[in-house]
């Protein structure tokens, strides 16, 4: 393929490595770039980058940049996100115009000043800076907060004082960001081992040094996760070490944060958490009730449990709140979550209505247990978020926040729909479906996008990024396969472990039959996912790489054998809930038979791809995707347009500066126009530009 007068794409040097697993030898010629401390693999990347921004520059023209305009133009500079209700104040996230992070904010509950809490913008220096666990101590004098200055996602935690506005000197390094504040004096907070798995908690006073924290608790086993939390009524606290299909949950009061009380014993399969109130703990378990059920239990007697909100085929309970006026659940119907009110009885008391037919809804932070309100967030593929307080005095809804999106924005403009596709199987597929009305008549240009893993259920949420593609005439299709949990938990199960295959099978039904219902054709289609969507991709592409006429890969976990046969690297031994552990023979040939980077053939014609990376992501190393492309480049028979961009300053989430994620956004929809035909501007988009 010409691609005008650009170089040709760098030319990584091929230097074979074998390695043998249950007598397999493979051999890796690009396992090299994996030095990250490398001159060499520090080059190569430049050279990537610049390989890129080349491209961009020839055969997109300014599209970026009027694609950067119109999703700038979606979006209210100046904003303030729905107030959170926490004792006497109430707590809120705002932006200013030109500034590129939040500002972290509170005033008096019954009305009063505004007090800057935390101004990233001015933390950040003007580099990369995201924060995390954000937690008021039980008076709300003093705030803890994780902050990564890199994009690592290893968190250092410091404390501001409200009162002086200063920050302390304790400063807790290695650390997950989240802390349990038992009183003002002190709080639990975990740090992580050298895996990025957060594995023992410690107690810390103020104005302690680190090293003489307490050590309160230690995880040794290599697949859980280590979480403490507090009860929403601040008598209890929570040490949780879950795995994906396992959960043990230990307690202790917050008068004496030292006898820990264990809920049960983990036993493999089994899940639950455990939320409290009213002097009870509330059960959410997958025990005898596959799609989960709600148990109760007392804190004297937490084996015991008793069931309050039984389990049923049809219907998955996501999740559950309690309160000291009743119980609130998620629950999952025929893909689309319901939030139903429950007495402690189990007595259905409410389920509220929403409108659209296709809608995602959460239930948001509603922090106090005597709350007479309930925060929900609403929104779908068409229809800004709307955050509302449900009234627990009459069930009724309050608008508190209706998200602004500038520009005259009208969501009737945009229809969405829900059709499905018939897997290999038999099973039905849903796919989700947004579009202009006045787009040009079927085929048309489209994106499929998909994820499939860790019972991730799409959601079907507005995104103000979508709005230039749907304005010149592109369709959005979501496809809800399996390894998701959009169908319930057997969904989730038929798309993991030695049923993987059944994920990337559904994605390439999904775009057959877009194309074979006249939705759009394979010249028309750009098929995408991220992160673990990205091994969707991969595979996806060896398996079928005529599917679709471009590729959008974001931060791809497409090494995965060779990551999952590696312990040393974030996170592995805790994958091994979701994609068998490779040291067994059995999961090792079953993986190495998707494995995107190990089934990249000789002699095929590939579509276009465009791949992308963080240096410092912690949790899909950059050297995947920079192997991956290489290897695309060597073996395609086609000289398929292959890009690969890092962010030389961020992690696994790209840029954290909002300003610099629109750009980014705007890379990867002007990649997507210009392989489809589309660089020129809409008119609606001209108007706004």
């Amino acid at each position: 393929m010409s691609e005008g007068s650009l170089p040709l794409p760098p030319v990584a040097a091929q230097r074979p490595v074998e390695a043998t697993v249950h007598g397999d030898t493979r051999i890796d010629e690009y396992a090299w770039l994996r030095d990250r401390d490398s001159d060499e693999v520090r080059a190569h990347l430049d050279a990537e980058n610049a390989y890129v921004a080349a491209w961009f520059e020839e055969r997109t023209g300014d599209l970026r940049d009027r694609l950067y305009t119109e999703m700038l133009a979606r979006i209210k500079e100046d904003d303030a996100s729905a107030p959170v209700w926490d004792g006497a104040y109430r707590y809120y996230v705002r932006t200013e115009q030109g500034k590129p992070y939040a500002i972290h904010c509170r005033a008096p509950r019954a009305g009063g000043d505004e007090t800057i809490l935390l101004d990233l913008n001015a933390m950040s220096d003007g580099g990369f800076i995201q924060i995390r666990g954000l937690k008021a101590s039980p008076s709300h004098r003093y705030l803890s907060y994780g902050v990564d200055r890199d994009g690592s996602e290893i968190f250092t935690i410091e404390i501001l004082d409200t009162h002086t506005m200063t920050v302390l000197d304790d400063r807790l390094s290695h650390a997950n960001g989240q802390v349990a504040w038992i009183d003002d004096d002190r709080f639990l907070y975990t740090i992580i081992d050298e895996a990025h798995r957060p594995f023992k908690v410690f107690e810390h006073h103020l104005g302690a040094v680190q090293a003489d924290d307490r050590e309160a608790f230690h995880e040794p086993d290599g697949t859980r996760w280590t979480i403490v939390s507090r009860s929403r009524d601040g008598r209890w606290l929570f040490i949780s070490t879950p795995t994906s299909t396992s959960g043990e949950v230990r307690f202790a009061s917050a008068d004496d944060p030292t006898t820990w009380v264990l809920v049960r014993p983990r036993v493999e399969g089994i899940e639950y958490t455990v939320d409290a109130c009213t002097d009870r703990f509330w059960i959410h378990t997958n025990d005898a009730a596959p799609e989960f059920a709600v148990m109760v239990a007392t804190p004297d007697a937490p084996t015991d449990w008793t069931p309050v909100i039984a389990g049923r085929d049809e219907v998955t309970i996501d999740a559950i709140d309690a309160f000291e006026r009743c119980l609130v659940t998620l629950e999952r119907e025929q893909g689309l979550h319901k939030v139903k009110l429950y007495d402690h009885d189990g007595q259905l008391l409410h389920e509220v209505a929403f409108p659209d037919a296709v809608y995602d809804v959460e239930l948001g932070a509603t922090r106090e247990a005597d709350a007479t309100a309930i925060r929900l967030e609403y929104s779908s593929l068409n229809r800004p978020e709307t955050s509302f307080d449900l009234h627990l005095d009459g069930f009724s809804l309050e608008v508190i926040k209706v998200q602004d999106i500038p520009g005259g924005y009208d969501p009737d403009l945009y229809e969405t729909q829900r059709i499905t596709a018939t897997a290999s199987d038999g099973t039905q597929i849903p796919i989700s479906i947004v579009r202009h009305r006045d787009a040009a008549a079927k085929p048309g240009p489209l994106v499929l996008y998909g994820y499939g893993a860790y019972g991730f259920s799409l959601p079907l949420a507005f995104r103000a990024t979508r709005i230039p593609l749907l304005d010149r005439g592109v369709t959005y299709a979501l496809a809800h396969i399996r390894g998701g949990a959009d169908l319930g938990e057997k969904w989730r199960n038929d798309g993991k472990y030695l049923s993987k295959m059944n994920t990337f099978t559904d994605f390439i039904a999904c775009a057959e039959h877009l194309v074979e219902t006249g939705w759009t054709t394979r010249a028309q289609m750009a098929i995408c996912g991220g992160s673990a969507g990205g091994l969707l991709i991969g595979a996806v592409l060896n398996l079928r790489p005529d599917v679709a006429r471009c590729a959008l890969a974001w931060v791809p976990f497409v090494d995965s054998l060779n990551s999952m046969l590696d312990a040393s690297l974030p996170l592995t031994e805790n994958e091994y809930e979701e994609w068998g552990n490779p040291n067994d023979p059995t999961y090792y040939a079953y993986m190495k038979s998707y494995a995107p980077y190990e089934n990249v053939a000789d002699g095929v014609a590939f579509p276009d791809v465009f791949a992308t990376a963080g240096l410092n992501d912690p949790r899909v190393g950059y050297w995947e995707p920079a192997k991956w492309v290489q290897r695309i480049r060597a073996r395609a028979s086609n000289d398929p347009l292959v890009l690969f961009r890092t962010n030389m300053g961020a992690g696994h989430a790209g840029a954290a500066d909002r300003y610099e994620y629109l750009r980014e956004s705007a890379h990867d929809w002007a990649f997507i126009l210009e392989r489809l035909g589309l660089v020129e501007a809409p008119a609606a988009a001209a108007q706004l530009s």
